[in-house]
């Protein structure tokens, strides 16, 4: 059996992480500074992320994963308030 290297993409890729947390919708004048607020805080924890976790761990993939997942489910609740 021949000894094969797999070569896993670094997720996510450090130039897309600012766009995910981004509201790029129309928004109530009354929820914008709470979706501001998410995104923002969301995104600093993304940027320290990326400098303490491995790029190319599938723990790391997930834990973006999940702090998108968080992101949404938050902004959804703000909205749904």
């Amino acid at each position: 059996m021949e000894n094969t290297t797999v070569t896993v993409k670094p997720y996510p890729d450090p130039k897309e992480v600012p766009l995910w947390f981004t509201h790029n919708q129309p928004t109530p004048p009354d929820k914008a500074e709470k979706y501001m607020i998410i995104h923002n805080k969301a995104r600093e924890l993304a940027e320290l992320l990326l400098t303490e976790l491995p790029a190319d761990r599938a723990e790391t993939a997930f834990c973006f994963e999940s702090l998108e997942q968080a992101v949404y489910w938050a902004v959804t609740a703000v909205s749904r308030s």
